[in-house]
C-alpha cells in the first residue's frame, strides 16, 4: 500500500514525514476505509544532519493511548543513536553485510 497522503488520505506515516513529529492516528480519523478499523502510530527517524531516514510505524485494531505515543519516540531516537554508531564505524560494509546475512538466515524455513 502506498501512503503518501495525496494517494491514501490521512495517515500516521505520511503525517509524520510532513509534521517531522510523532503522529497518532486513530480509526476514523484515516481517510481510507481499509484503515479506519486501525489506530496508527508513526515517528520519523533522522541521521545526524536532520535528513529523514526512516519512520517508524505501530498499527493495531486494538485502541493504542499516547503512552504508546511516547514508546515510538524513543524506540525512533534509539534506532536514530544506533544507526550513527554504525555509520561512524570505519568497518559499516562488514557490520550492515553480517546483518543482512543474518535477516537472509532467519527468513530460511529450517531456521524459524
Amino acid at each position: 500500500m502506498i501512503l503518501k497522503e495525496e494517494i491514501a488520505g490521512t495517515n500516521a506515516v505520511s503525517l509524520a514525514i510532513r509534521e517531522k513529529k510523532t503522529i497518532i492516528v486513530i480509526k476514523e480519523q484515516h481517510y481510507i476505509e481499509e484503515l479506519k478499523k486501525l489506530s496508527c502510530l508513526a515517528s520519523p527517524i533522522f541521521n545526524r544532519d536532520g535528513n529523514l531516514i526512516g519512520v517508524v510505524d505501530i498499527s493495531s485494531e486494538n485502541d493504542i493511548g499516547h503512552d504508546f505515543a511516547a514508546l515510538i519516540f524513543l524506540l525512533a531516537r534509539d534506532i536514530e543513536r544506533n544507526y550513527q554508531i554504525i555509520w561512524d564505524r570505519e568497518d559499516k560494509k562488514q557490520i550492515w553485510w553480517n546483518g543482512y546475512k543474518d535477516t537472509q538466515a532467519y527468513g530460511r524455513r529450517e531456521n524459524r
